[in-house]
């Protein structure tokens, strides 16, 4: 699963092309945020030791993300030190032991005074904040997880402990659980469809038949999204569960009209004859229209939508294709059962 900021619009979008530049530019556009906390052994996060913890942590950071351009208590600490030095840039650094004692009156009063919020509860808490390009959500998810296995294995828990959060994490972390929600409902359907077909004809075989075709579109719909490059997300995930709405509905109404025929005590095959020849004849109708009107969205520049088009579209077609000539075949090795059951209906 990926998702980006801003991956519904076209590459010359200019919203895209100022974010582009402010990733090249600026360090980044996506928010990065990464929450602080004093670990039982530290007094506070101001301690030299957890600041060395910092130092380690926004250097890992960079090398994760190609940027270093953060905000934390390191960085105040790196400030006073900067001024103690005549304000030279090369004395933006971490401090020694003893440049750190010299500054021990300013670090009581660091961060109480600017309105950017790096510390907390007594400077028991506090954040790292900063911006890094838009790698996508699989990527992020990527670097968190290395990050965060950097951690446990270098920083000491006793002293400093930390939790991803922010704007990004959050949209993230949010797409991630729709997307695999969406998924579980999917298959929620895939078992009511089933069920109520299987109720309504009496047999679990012919419920099992009933749902092949309405999987083959979604199978195909996969295979064109990993042909043409099409990310698995959020706006993608959900056109699955629309596409089998609209072919699982074709398919209960062909296996209604065929189990009204049988009822009439006709055979199967002609049964099916019957069946396809009205019934079949209002799909067509009707799944033309739908491609016609779904096609239409294929012209739109705006990612979702395009994709909405073409992808329920292709989908739509092929569930026809499914249910008019893949079911009925599927159906004939059934004839005994369906024979019996027609016997049934008719007293």
């Amino acid at each position: 699963m990926n998702g980006y900021l801003l991956d519904n619009l076209p590459e010359n979008h200019p919203i895209k092309q100022d974010v582009h530049y402010f990733d090249e530019q600026y360090g980044g556009s996506n928010p990065l945020e990464i929450y602080l906390k004093a670990g039982p052994e530290a007094s506070s996060l101001m301690d030299y030791q957890v600041l060395e913890a910092l130092e380690k942590m926004e250097s890992k950071l960079t090398e994760l993300t190609g940027t270093d351009q953060f905000l934390s208590p390191l960085t105040l600490v790196k400030t006073i030190n900067q001024a103690q030095n005549q304000g030279s840039a090369k004395a933006f650094v971490f401090p020694s032991p003893g440049q750190f004692q010299r500054m021990g009156r300013y670090l009581e009063r660091a961060g109480e005074e600017i309105n950017f919020k790096l510390l907390v509860n007594d400077h028991q808490e506090g954040r790292i904040s900063g911006r890094s390009p838009d790698f996508g959500s699989y990527k992020m998810a990527q670097i968190r997880a290395a990050f965060e296995e950097f951690v446990s294995q270098e920083i000491d828990p006793q002293l400093l402990t930390i939790q991803w959060t922010g704007t990004a994490y959050l949209i993230d972390h949010g797409h991630q659980s729709v997307t695999i929600q969406m998924a579980k409902g999917l298959g929620v359907a895939f078992l009511v469809v089933g069920l109520i077909a299987g109720i309504l004809f009496r047999s679990w075989r012919i419920s099992l038949i009933l749902l092949i075709p309405n999987v083959i579109p979604l199978i195909w719909m996969l295979g064109m999204m990993i042909l043409l490059g099409i990310e698995f997300k959020l706006t993608t995930a959900i056109l699955f569960t629309v596409a089998f709405g609209i072919a699982v509905d074709d398919s209960i109404h062909f296996m209604t009209r065929l189990r009204f025929e049988l009822g009439k005590g006709k055979s199967l095959i002609y049964a099916m004859k019957r069946t396809v020849m009205e019934t079949g004849r209002a799909i067509v109708l009707t799944t033309l229209i739908l491609v016609m009107g779904f096609g239409l969205l294929i012209a739109s520049d705006f990612g979702v939508t395009h994709f909405t088009g073409l992808l329920i579209a292709a989908s739509l077609i092929v569930a026809l294709l499914s249910d008019l000539l893949l079911l009925p075949v599927l159906l004939l090795p059934m004839k005994k059962v369906w024979e019996k059951k027609a016997r049934k209906l008719i007293r």
